[in-house]
């Protein structure tokens, strides 16, 4: 989203919107280790789900993060609805 004077704008890695009205936000993320989601992250995306939500109210949006490693659980990982690696996403 581009920021105007109202609202300020975001970088968003991947969008997709499948036919059933849910959007997959995805985030990516390079890591050696399992990405650590901090607090501050967490309401950063938060935040970006909320204006993604009230530019698209008929939309249902999952946050999924795409990284090296996968994701290390902590109090602030359930806020991704999905975890894919990328293995997952290049098998051979």
């Amino acid at each position: 989203m581009r920021s105007d004077d109202q609202t300020k704008g975001m970088q968003i890695d991947l969008l997709i919107d499948r036919a059933d009205d849910v959007v997959n936000v995805c985030e990516m993320k390079y890591s050696i280790s399992e990405y650590s989601v901090t607090k501050a992250y967490a309401d950063k995306l938060c935040q970006r789900i909320a204006a993604l939500e009230s530019a698209a109210p008929s939309k249902t949006f999952h946050l999924t993060l795409v990284s090296t490693n996968g994701l290390s659980r902590n109090e602030y990982s359930d806020i991704f609805t999905a975890v894919l690696t990328i293995d997952e996403l290049f098998v051979f």
